[in-house]
């Protein structure tokens, strides 16, 4: 039996060292954390669980795409209404409820919003005039 036991035991130690030798690791299942994240050829490594889905970082990059897609909705409705127009429709929401008045003062032309809708009106009446076609029959 410790023949037997022997050559069991050589074999296993002739396969550790083939895979050091192919530049791999070995994989003893002795460390269960280890085990998870050793890829066995083709497949792809798990993924190591995370404590908590949302982290502060997760939540300030929503906050972040959230905002920066909101102001181009206001800008958008800006351009496509006019800016009369959009400050009376503005103006009528904050004359209703509270909750109508927090919307109003959410979608109310600010600092940050003038500059940025200036810039964009400016890039649409260039891109306009460009395309218009000349008077010239010719091109």
């Amino acid at each position: 039996m410790s023949d037997d036991n022997l050559k069991n035991f050589e074999a296993r130690i002739k396969g550790i060292e083939k895979t050091y030798r192919k530049g791999g690791r070995h994989n003893t299942g002795s460390n269960p954390k280890e085990s998870r994240r050793i890829a066995r050829k083709g497949t792809k490594p798990a993924r190591a669980k995370r404590s908590s889905p949302i982290t502060f970082r997760r939540l300030i990059k929503a906050s972040v795409w959230m905002f920066v897609i909101f102001l181009a909705l206001r800008i958008f409705a800006s351009y496509q209404l006019g800016t009369a127009v959009y400050d009376g429709k503005v103006d009528a929401l904050a004359e209703g409820g509270s909750v109508t008045k927090i919307a109003a003062s959410a979608f109310a032309r600010g600092p940050i919003m003038q500059p940025i809708e200036q810039f964009v009106r400016r890039i649409i009446a260039s891109s306009e005039v460009a395309s218009q076609p000349s008077g010239d029959p010719e091109g």
